[in-house]
C-alpha cells in the first residue's frame, strides 16, 4: 500500500507498543515520530505540527491526560490536530477521554482494523478508494438509478457545507442547543446518503455540544470540515463513477 504522506507522533513508554504501532502505520506512512515519555512528547509537540497524535494515557513525567490538556491550550500549534488516546481500560472511559480533549480512543491490544478505522474516519486515509466507496453507497441507495443518484449527490454537496456553516455560526453564538440540532440533522442526512464514515465524528460533536464543551466542539467541527473538504475534492470523480454504473 502506498505511502500517503501524513505525520504521526506516538507517545508511549512501552517500546514494544510503540514498535508495533509504527509497524502497523508503515503501510500508510513512514513519517512516524516516537516519544518515550510524556515530557519528550510535549517537547516534540511544541516544535512541529502533526497530522495525528497517538498518546498512551499512562506515561512518566506527563500522563496522556496532562498532555492533551496542553495540546488543547489556545497557544498550541497542535490545537486542532487529531489526538487519539491509547488505553488499556475498557470502552466505558470513552466519554471521559472525549471530555478531556481527545477526538477518539484506541483500546489495547490495538487491532489493525481499529487503527484503519481511525485513519479513515479522522484523516480520510487508510488506502481506501474513497470515490468508489461513496459512488457505491449512493448508487445502492438509489437502486442504481443514475439520474437520481446524480441529483442526490449534487444536493449533498450543496447541503452539507451549508449545514456545517450553520453549526459553526450557532457555535460561535454559543447557542449549543441549536448547534446540536444542526449537527443531528447533518448526521441524519449523511446517514441517509450512506456516508457512514462521518457518523462517529458527528456523534462526538453532539456529545461535546450537549455538555457545552466549546473548545472540543470547535476542534471536532474543524475535523469534520476538513474531512468533507477532502470528499469535495473527489466530487467530479464520484459523479463520473455514478454516471458510468452499469
Amino acid at each position: 500500500m502506498s505511502n500517503q504522506n501524513f505525520s504521526v507522533l506516538i507517545a508511549d513508554d512501552n517500546e514494544l507498543n510503540s514498535w508495533l504501532l509504527t509497524e502497523q502505520l508503515s503501510q500508510w506512512t513512514d513519517d512516524v515520530t516516537v516519544a518515550k515519555h510524556g515530557k519528550q512528547a510535549w517537547q516534540l509537540l511544541q516544535n512541529r505540527k502533526y497530522s495525528l497524535i497517538l498518546l498512551d494515557l499512562h506515561m512518566p513525567f506527563l500522563s496522556g491526560l496532562e498532555l492533551i490538556k496542553k495540546v488543547r491550550s489556545s497557544d498550541s500549534i497542535n490545537l486542532h490536530t487529531i489526538s487519539i488516546a491509547i488505553s488499556a481500560e475498557n470502552a466505558d472511559v470513552r466519554h471521559a477521554l472525549l471530555t478531556a480533549g481527545y477526538n477518539d480512543c484506541l483500546f489495547k491490544p490495538i487491532l489493525l482494523e481499529n487503527l484503519r478505522r481511525i485513519l479513515q474516519q479522522w484523516l480520510g486515509l487508510a488506502g481506501a478508494d474513497l470515490p468508489a466507496y461513496y459512488a457505491a453507497q449512493i448508487s445502492q441507495k438509489t437502486l442504481f438509478k443514475r439520474e437520481l443518484a446524480e441529483k442526490l449527490l449534487n444536493s449533498l454537496f450543496t447541503e452539507v457545507p451549508e449545514n456545517l456553516a450553520d453549526i459553526q455560526q450557532t457555535l460561535q453564538q454559543r447557542d449549543y442547543l441549536q448547534a446540536w440540532q444542526f449537527a443531528h440533522k447533518l448526521q441524519g442526512s449523511l446517514g441517509f446518503y450512506g456516508f457512514l464514515d462521518f457518523l462517529p465524528m458527528l456523534e462526538s460533536l453532539q456529545e461535546h455540544l450537549l455538555v457545552q464543551e466549546e473548545n472540543m466542539a470547535n476542534i471536532t467541527l474543524h475535523a469534520l470540515q476538513t474531512r468533507f473538504a477532502r470528499v469535495e475534492q473527489h466530487k467530479d470523480h464520484i459523479l463520473h463513477l455514478v454516471a458510468s454504473e452499469d
